[in-house]
């Protein structure tokens, strides 16, 4: 074995070389492989980064992972965790950070419910062995860095609350969003940088606590629970304590405090909210004011 060789090169040259016996099963190795680095295999040009895997590649990929599952894993805790954010070269970063980034990925990029067990088992995986990233070192400036961060594995209970929800699962989403509020109970940054579907990594947003408050305050509103009502005012004032951003559910609980007649303090809400986006930069304001239906005068 070469020293110079990075860990997961590694792994991947010893499952080809004492497992897969045949050409069929090193391919089979390869494209395994090749999911753990899904997230890397970008299309560059000047400013413009897109994801060159389509997503039916991904599930090929992801299926090859699964039948090596066990494999992988069995080594991803060998070895001591040391965080790497050079992305230029990622074979260099920790096997079991690209385990919890690829899985982050098939999510929130792709949209695959098959994502869901994978973003459970690499937060379990990953729960001993990488030091949780510490809150100031989580609310850069520069926000439309890379949200992609093993440090900040919590994220997968967000994620597994969006792909819960999207299966119209509400009460599991629920369940993941609360879970991640309790691991993060005041993660909330102003995500004000400009959205353009054809910058992927500026296409989402850190998934913050204040949004998890708003999603949870919304499901519960839907729900048959005779607590839902209640739970989504108590998860709207909570979010409304945390620094602001186009997420904070200054409509929705205007909403509901119309509903109860409090029409003065609804009225206040919504001229908060529009005071908000007026502060955001022109293109971010312009963005938000078109995706949002305008509050009623």
């Amino acid at each position: 074995m070469r020293p110079w060789e990075p860990r997961i090169i590694r792994i991947r040259n010893v499952l080809r070389g004492r497992r897969a016996r045949t050409v069929e099963a090193q391919t089979s190795v390869d494209l395994a492989f090749d999911f753990l680095r899904v997230a890397f295999k970008v299309y560059r040009w000047h400013s413009e980064a897109s994801l060159t895997t389509t997503k039916k590649e991904l599930l090929e990929q992801l299926g090859h992972f699964e039948r090596w599952r066990s494999e992988f894993e069995s080594h991803f805790t060998r070895l001591p965790y040391k965080h790497s954010s050079n992305y230029d070269d990622p074979d260099r970063m920790h096997p079991l950070g690209l385990y919890v980034i690829s899985s982050q990925f098939a999510w929130h990029q792709y949209k695959l419910q098959d994502a869901g067990p994978h973003l459970k088992s690499s937060m379990e995986l990953v729960r001993g062995v990488v030091p949780r990233l510490p809150l100031e070192e989580r609310e850069p400036l520069d926000l439309p860095g890379r949200l992609e961060d093993p440090r900040f594995y919590v994220a997968n209970h967000f994620y597994l609350g969006e792909l819960s929800e999207a299966a119209g699962a509400d009460a599991e989403a629920i369940r993941h969003y609360l879970e991640f509020i309790e691991c993060e109970p005041a993660f909330s940054p102003r995500n004000a940088y400009y959205l353009h579907g054809d910058f992927y990594h500026r296409s989402f947003f850190y998934p913050s606590t204040l949004e998890a408050l708003k999603r949870v305050g919304v499901l519960s509103l839907r729900s048959k629970d005779t607590q839902g009502r209640e739970r989504a005012k108590a998860c709207f004032e909570k979010a409304l304590e945390l620094p602001a951003s186009h997420h904070s559910p200054f409509r929705e609980y205007a909403a509901l405090l119309r509903e109860d007649g409090e029409a003065a303090r609804a009225l206040r809400l919504e001229e908060e909210w529009r005071k908000l986006i007026a502060s955001y930069p022109k293109e971010m304001s312009g963005n938000l004011a078109w995706a949002y239906e305008r509050p009623r005068e």
